[in-house]
């Protein structure tokens, strides 16, 4: 579970939230109406770090999914 915690964190900023709208534009790209959703309710919230968290609950390896197609390692701030 730590694991888990330290991989959302890694994604809690903005260049993280950023990737996870980008993802999910590929997984939505047939519907565009439920990206427009899904990057309000996530715009909504007051943080990266409960956007991050919220994507993690709602969609269970999204964000690792993120990670692997950018090839992300363990300095997730770099500029890719």
């Amino acid at each position: 579970m730590d694991a888990e915690f330290r991989d959302i964190f890694e994604m809690s900023y903005e260049k993280g939230f950023r990737a996870i709208i980008d993802e999910a534009s590929w997984y939505l790209r047939e519907t565009p109406d439920a990206l427009t959703s899904f990057v309000a309710t996530l715009s909504a919230l007051p943080n990266h770090y409960e956007r991050t968290m919220s994507t993690f609950q709602d969609f269970f390896g999204f964000p690792w999914t993120i990670k692997w197609r950018r090839g992300w390692d363990s300095n997730p701030r770099a500029d890719y």
